[in-house]
């Protein structure tokens, strides 16, 4: 092969490589944390977007949503914040939508809006 076709190739690996990672490999950032932890939406704007609101996220060994986990923290701001948004209700991270994250954690409040 020509040297500009293997380079092509590995060009293409790469940015297929660094796509996986961005569709399935979502990460939570500390600002998401802090986000959730203290139900603070003064920086929602800037760490929330289309690309990552209905994201799939592994904390431990189940993945959430942002909606699951604002559900799962009690994080209402934030929960009010992502449902203005639109974020995806019917999103489902390994089987399990917001709604049934609201019955799992007792959250009959967060359930009606789901």
């Amino acid at each position: 092969m020509k040297r500009t076709q293997v380079f092509q190739k590995k060009i293409c690996l790469i940015i297929g490589i660094i796509l996986a990672h961005c569709i399935y490999g979502q990460e939570l950032t500390n600002n998401h944390k802090q986000m959730l932890k203290y139900d603070n939406t003064a920086y929602f704007a800037a760490l929330v977007n289309k690309e990552n609101i209905n994201a799939c996220y592994p904390i431990e060994n189940t993945a959430y949503t942002l909606l699951g986990l604002a559900i799962k923290m009690n994080s209402k701001e934030v929960f009010q914040k992502l449902i203005d948004e639109k974020a995806d209700l019917e999103k489902t991270c390994d089987g399990k939508t917001p709604l049934m994250f609201a019955a799992k954690y007792g959250n009959t409040e967060m359930a009606k809006n789901s």
